[in-house]
C-alpha cells in the first residue's frame, strides 16, 4: 500500500500542469446566474471562501427559516415555499446547495430538480470551498508541488499507518485535481478522539487552541474520567461567551479551568481579526476587530500540557512556532488542523519532526472531503 500510494503521488508530480480543469471554480460561477440554498454555516463558508472572495453576487438565497423575504445588500433571501421560479431561471441558473449533512444535500438536490432545475451542485464540489486560507504559493500553479515534491514525499513517509496515507494522497490530489476527492473518514463525534490511537488518560492536561463555542471543551470532559486542567483559548468575543456559557454545567469536572478569549500565534502581539463568522472567525488584516495574540511558550510553559488541539483556520503553524520549547520538553499528544491550507498537512508534519523526532504520525478525516482533516501526533 506504501510504495503504491507513493509512486500514485510520483506519477502525478512528474507530469507538466495539473491533471485537468476543475469542474466547477470561481471563474466558472462568475458567468453564471447564481442561486444558493441553505443559509447556515456552509452559506458562511461559502460567502467568506468563494463569493466575498471573489466578487460573486448570487441573485436569491433560499432557506426556510426565512417567514418574509428580505433584501440584504441587493441579494433577495426567502423561504423556498411558494419559490416558483421562471423557465429560464429553471435552465439557466447554477444552484448551490450549502447543507452540512450529505443526506440532506441529496434530498434538496432531488427536490430541486424535481421543481425543474437543470444545474444543481453542492459547495463542496467548488475547488475553492477547500481553500479557507491558501498561502499565496499555490497560485503559482502545479509547479508550487512540483517544487515541494520532496518535502511532500518526505512528509508521506512520517505516516503511520495505510489509512493515514490513503488520507495524504486523497487530500493531496484535492488540490492537484482542484475538485473534491473522496477521503476515507471517521464519525465527526470522534474528532480530536481518536481512541484507535490511545486512550482519555491523555486529555488530563489539556490546551484548545481555538475552542470555539466548547464543543470540544464539553465533549473532553465528558470522555475523560477527569481532568487536572484544562486551558480554552478563543478570540471571537461571540464564540467566547457561548464558551463560557457552554463549559459552566461541567466545572465541577474539571480541577483547573482557565478560559481565554486570546488568538495564539508566533509571538504575543496584537492583531487585526475577522470576527462574528462562527467557526470560520479568522486573523485577517481587513478584520473587523484588534485582538490579543500569545505565544504558549510566554504563557503557559508551567502548565507541562499532555494533549494540545489546534483549529486556528490557518494560523497553525504559526502558533506552533510559539510553542516549541512546550512541544520539546513535554512531548503532549497533538491534534492539529492541516486542511485550512494545502501545504500543511506537509509542511507541519515535518516541522513537528523536527521538534521530536520520537513522535508517531497519523491522518484522520472527518468530512470525507479535505475540511477537517487532523493531523495526529503520538
Amino acid at each position: 500500500m506504501k510504495n503504491t500510494v507513493l509512486n500514485e503521488i510520483k506519477n502525478i508530480l512528474n507530469q507538466n500542469d495539473f491533471p485537468e480543469e476543475p469542474e466547477f471554480s470561481a471563474a466558472i460561477l462568475k458567468s453564471r446566474d447564481i442561486i444558493i440554498y441553505g443559509c447556515g454555516s456552509g452559506f458562511v463558508t461559502l460567502s467568506m471562501f468563494v463569493l466575498n472572495r471573489h466578487k460573486i453576487v448570487p441573485s436569491i438565497v433560499l432557506d426556510k427559516k426565512f417567514t418574509e423575504p428580505e433584501l440584504k445588500k441587493d441579494i433577495l433571501f426567502r423561504s423556498p415555499d411558494g419559490y416558483d421560479p421562471d423557465t429560464e431561471t429553471l435552465e439557466k441558473s447554477l444552484v448551490i446547495v450549502t447543507l452540512g449533512s450529505a443526506e440532506a444535500r441529496n434530498e434538496i438536490t432531488c427536490d430541486l430538480k424535481k421543481m425543474g432545475f437543470r444545474h444543481v451542485i453542492s459547495a463542496m464540489d467548488i475547488y475553492e470551498y477547500h481553500l479557507p486560507n491558501p498561502d499565496e504559493r499555490i497560485f503559482r500553479g502545479f509547479s508550487f508541488y512540483q517544487d515541494n515534491c520532496r518535502n511532500i514525499l518526505e512528509a508521506l513517509e512520517l505516516f503511520n499507518d495505510d489509512k493515514s496515507r490513503e488520507i495524504f494522497k486523497q487530500f493531496l490530489f484535492t488540490h492537484i485535481y482542484r475538485k473534491c476527492m473522496p477521503i476515507p473518514c471517521d464519525p465527526l463525534e470522534n474528532q480530536y478522539f481518536p481512541f484507535d490511537l490511545w486512550d482519555n488518560s491523555v486529555y488530563r492536561r489539556s490546551v484548545i487552541c481555538g475552542a470555539y463555542n466548547g464543543d470540544t471543551a464539553t465533549a473532553m470532559v465528558r470522555k475523560a474520567a477527569q481532568i487536572e486542567s484544562l486551558v480554552c483559548l478563543e478570540p471571537d468575543p461571540a464564540n467566547f461567551d457561548e464558551l463560557k456559557k457552554n463549559i459552566k454545567p461541567y466545572r465541577n469536572r474539571v480541577s483547573d479551568l482557565l478560559l481565554l478569549p486570546l488568538g495564539v500565534y508566533e509571538k504575543s502581539i496584537q492583531m487585526r481579526f475577522a470576527a462574528d463568522n462562527q467557526s470560520n472567525s479568522v486573523i485577517s488584516q481587513d478584520g473587523n476587530l484588534l485582538i490579543q495574540c500569545i505565544a504558549l511558550d510566554d504563557c503557559l510553559s508551567d502548565i507541562a500540557p499532555t494533549f494540545i488541539s489546534m483549529d486556528i483556520e490557518g494560523s497553525e503553524m504559526f502558533a506552533l512556532k510559539g510553542m516549541k520549547e512546550i512541544i520539546k520538553n513535554n512531548h503532549p499528544k497533538l491534534a492539529i488542523c492541516v486542511y485550512h491550507s494545502p501545504e500543511h498537512i506537509w509542511e507541519i508534519p515535518l516541522f513537528l519532526q523536527s521538534l521530536v523526532p520520537e513522535y508517531k504520525f497519523y491522518l484522520r478525516n472527518y468530512t470525507s472531503f479535505s475540511s477537517e482533516t487532523v493531523l495526529y501526533a503520538d
